[in-house]
């Protein structure tokens, strides 16, 4: 899977798992969680937040089985990259249940209906001004129920904007959510020690 598309051309990047298994501690995932990722890409966030809700279910078969039914939930646009993530599902013990190929913008009522109290999200970053990134973290955030969580990756230009449509799109995040945390990662280059 890893060798499978990281076109960062496209603004494909796959996520990786150290990141994935972050994303889903500091969602507080639990047992009951519905994960929903409108861009799910290969399904990355959606194996690990199933792999932590199995593990939370400990053992209950029928409770396992409605986590692999009803509370994973995925948008893959690209039919290559959703032909990876329906195999990678398949490979982690789940049949894609409620994965789909299609617009997450025009797919959002239809998910609505299986209530996301978890929104995890690595969007495309294929627009220069990260406004398409903004884009993606509101449609993740109109399909999560009330007092949910949504943690993205975004990249830090979105924080940034003070004036034009990235302030616009910023205000509009704000206005009906809770800013909790940001976290900035930068490269970290190592030299070796001389011994």
């Amino acid at each position: 899977m890893k060798y499978a598309n990281n076109d960062s051309g496209l603004g494909i990047v796959l996520t990786p798992s150290h990141i994935t298994n972050l994303f889903c501690d500091i969602a507080k995932i639990t047992k009951d969680s519905v994960a929903f990722d409108n861009c799910c890409g290969t399904g990355g966030f959606l194996v690990v937040a199933m792999e932590k809700m199995i593990q939370l279910a400990k053992g209950d078969l029928s409770k396992i089985e409605n986590i692999k039914k009803q509370q994973l939930v995925g948008i893959e646009y690209q039919d290559h990259i959703f032909t990876l993530c329906c195999s990678n599902m398949i490979l982690h013990g789940d049949g894609k249940t409620n994965i789909t190929k299609g617009d997450c913008f025009k797919q959002i009522n239809e998910i609505k209906k299986y209530k996301p109290t978890i929104g995890l999200l690595n969007p495309p970053y294929n627009d220069s001004t990260g406004l398409n990134e903004l884009e993606f973290v509101l449609n993740n955030l109109e399909a999560i129920e009330k007092n949910g969580v949504c943690i993205a990756i975004m990249p830090t230009r979105c924080a940034l904007y003070q004036k034009g449509a990235g302030m616009e799109l910023k205000k509009k995040l704000l206005k009906n959510t809770h800013l909790k945390q940001s976290f900035q990662c930068q490269k970290t280059y190592f030299t070796p020690l001389e011994l």
